[in-house]
């Protein structure tokens, strides 16, 4: 749909496997497929996809070395078919998946018309951590129309399936952007409060519930204090990179980053529900910073810190 068409429309395989000789022969080896919807339904295709690369990488022709990294449904790892898909792709050299979560809550998944549910995302984490493949998940943490009920949910969710511990972060909003259907919604409710942001690209938006916006805002100004160093790691530990084994290193030292927001998170929590006041906050932070900066100085050499 953002390129004229409303169908998902696939280039030919051959002239996919030209692209991925044409990037080998120059040096790439981690090339990073941009379809929000990688399989489009059609795995017989996907499979023909990856078992000529397959045949072009034992022909010499495709580096042995290359990995690959897309997006799938949650649909397409609960479908055999697409789960076979998945596997063939891991002997093609299948190194990452991107799969959209977005939510631990039902009422929240329905809000953004997902046909998950909880159960189901859980099901997929487990069947793609069994096939030993890295993730990079899509998470929603925070959204406009939600009760303080739902985000607490959301929040023993993240636990409960120890997304907290991942190198994604799933500690994140929503962030309404134009010409999509969530926000043509926000503007019929009156949800969106003011104009695009033209450097961030996303609206402005009302809260429904003060102890989410709350809650909201105290983290936000948590993470924004050392934004910047985390995304350099973040950056770094994405697309071309020495080794593999390099990766994993980065991604378990940003998993270290990810928990420690977390137990900010459940602090400010804590905060909300009256169990520790401000003070007790503000102190509580101040650790977590330290340690936050301490674990961002020991790796600053892989991060470029200046």
């Amino acid at each position: 749909e953002h390129y004229g068409a409303k169908c998902w429309r696939p280039f030919p395989i051959d002239f996919v496997i030209q692209q991925m000789i044409l990037l080998s022969k120059n040096g790439c080896l981690a090339p990073y497929f941009t379809d929000e919807d990688f399989f489009g339904g059609d795995y017989k295709r996907a499979i023909a996809l990856a078992q000529s690369i397959i045949e072009e990488k034992e022909k010499g022709n495709i580096s042995p070395q290359m990995n690959f990294f897309f997006s799938v449904r949650i649909n397409d790892v609960l479908d055999k078919d697409g789960l076979n898909a998945i596997k063939i792709w891991k002997k093609a050299g299948l190194r990452e998946l991107f799969v959209g979560l977005e939510s631990g809550v039902q009422k929240q998944l329905q809000r953004y018309g997902k046909p998950a549910t909880p159960n189901k995302n859980a099901e997929v984490i487990k069947i793609l951590k069994g096939l030993d493949l890295q993730l990079d998940i899509g998470y929603i943490l925070f959204d406009p129309e939600m009760s303080f009920e739902e985000l607490t949910e959301n929040i023993q969710y993240i636990k409960t399936e120890k997304l907290s511990q991942h190198d994604s972060r799933s500690l994140k909003k929503l962030r309404a952007q134009p010409f999509t259907k969530t926000t043509k919604r926000y503007i019929e409710k009156d949800i969106i409060n003011g104009g695009l942001n033209l450097n961030l690209l996303f609206y402005p938006l009302n809260y429904s519930d003060d102890r989410v916006f709350q809650i909201m805002n105290i983290f936000d100004n948590w993470e924004e204090k050392l934004s910047e160093k985390v995304y350099l790691l973040q950056s770094k530990s994405r697309g071309e990179i020495v080794s593999e084994d390099y990766r994993i290193y980065l991604k378990e030292e940003l998993s270290k980053i990810r928990e420690l927001d977390y137990e900010v998170l459940l602090k400010i929590l804590e905060y909300s529900l009256g169990q520790v006041n401000y003070s007790n906050l503000e102190q509580f932070q101040n650790e977590m910073y330290d340690k936050k900066n301490d674990l961002l100085y020991s790796i600053r050499d892989e991060i470029n810190w200046a």
